[in-house]
């Protein structure tokens, strides 16, 4: 190794190959379901550290690590077996993977990705029992980054949701979910609420509490985007110390409680009406609804940006219905409804930032004379 190189790559490669070895001759920990084998996991870790730390050490990365390994996989499969590796080149592996994460921290850009790498790597390594040892520096490491990871997120600019569903007397539970998630049919579609309704058919109704936050270096949550599922299985990792950490700030709180009820669901709607300003409401998500809110008869969906749809009555004008909103170029006549979009096309609830958009936009009543031109029997509508 080179003055300027800040890692011995083949001693690295040595001990890290070195224990996937070990791991063939031992028996592995449970599989998940669909998950691919821990063999062919711990050879893509292995990898990615030695290509973070050649490229670390200025190199070119060098992209035979893989045929490498596998060789060395390959080779001890043979009819000679291979040599634990001794206390003091565990404990000389494990610093260096320290090391490793301690200059990945001093590099600019989010470093979890080659981190969660490393602690991956260390928590395969605790299930085998040549590895699992006070005496070789793993579990300190591990949990310093149990720390740095969740710590790390904390200054990313993200949005969540921590969700509690169910009470203090009944079935429960709480998740980190990604965005904005306050509504029935935003909850309803978590993985936590499938999996308690499932398992507590009995249980109508859910309460629910909902609290939004938003992460990163300023106290504003403009330019903050939604969680990934990297991010929140840190979050998760984390639990609820994950809330006390810097960086985390409380945007919004809801409570409310959930409809058990099988088969027709409800959405968050805003109602506009003539003469009136517009308000929330939560109606059934079937035709029969929507068509009632509009006036009944036939209903007609326009998109307005946003992910908004207006429904209005598509015969407003005909039918005489009372001149409601000027809408571009045109008036819609009779009572109208925003609703969210889906990306599959169905009507969602909208989302608070939605609510509050159509609540602006609509705000004021509007008088009409009733000679406008625009009242003739034909529309056209225009994005706002």
């Amino acid at each position: 190794m080179s003055l300027n190189q800040k890692f011995n790559l083949n001693k690295i490669f040595k001990g890290l190959v070195s224990y996937a070895i070990e791991c063939q001759d031992n028996a592995e920990r449970y599989q998940p379901l669909n998950a691919p084998p821990w063999s062919e996991m711990r050879r893509q870790w292995i990898n990615g550290i030695l290509c973070g730390m050649a490229e670390l050490n200025g190199e070119d990365l060098d992209s035979d690590y893989l045929e490498r390994i596998d060789h060395c996989l390959d080779q001890t499969r043979r009819p000679f077996a291979a040599k634990p590796l001794p206390l003091n080149l565990q404990k000389y592996t494990i610093r260096c993977l320290s090391r490793y994460t301690a200059e990945l921290e001093l590099c600019n850009g989010d470093p979890r990705e080659k981190l969660m790498q490393v602690y991956d790597l260390l928590d395969d390594m605790a299930s085998h029992s040549r590895w699992s040892s006070l005496s070789n520096d793993l579990y300190p490491f591990m949990g310093y980054l149990e720390y740095a990871l969740p710590r790390l997120t904390a200054l990313q600019p993200i949005r969540f949701t921590r969700l509690l569903i169910g009470g203090e007397k009944g079935p429960n539970g709480t998740a980190y979910v990604s965005g904005t998630v306050n509504t029935p049919e935003q909850i309803k579609t978590t993985q936590l609420y499938v999996e308690l309704s499932a398992q507590n058919p009995k249980v109508e109704k859910w309460p629910a509490i909902c609290v939004t936050y938003f992460c990163g270096k300023s106290d504003s949550p403009i330019g903050v985007r939604d969680a990934t599922e990297f991010d929140l299985k840190i979050m998760q990792m984390a639990g609820d110390r994950f809330l006390d950490m810097d960086g985390v700030h409380s945007a919004g709180y809801r409570e409310l409680y959930l409809s058990a009820t099988k088969g027709v669901s409800t959405m968050r709607i805003l109602k506009v009406e003539p003469g009136q300003a517009p308000y929330e409401k939560e109606i059934p998500n079937t035709l029969e609804s929507i068509q009632a809110e509009v006036g009944g008869g036939l209903f007609q969906p326009l998109y307005v940006g946003e992910g908004i749809v207006l429904c209005c009555n598509e015969e407003g004008k005909l039918n005489g219905m009372e001149p409601n909103r000027r809408l571009g170029d045109d008036i819609v006549c009779g009572p109208f409804f925003l609703v969210g979009d889906s990306e599959s096309g169905e009507f969602v609830s909208l989302t608070d930032d939605q609510l509050a958009l159509g609540m602006e936009a609509f705000a004021e009543p509007e008088r009409f004379t009733g000679e406008e031109p625009e009242l003739e029997p034909w529309m056209e509508f225009r994005v706002w």
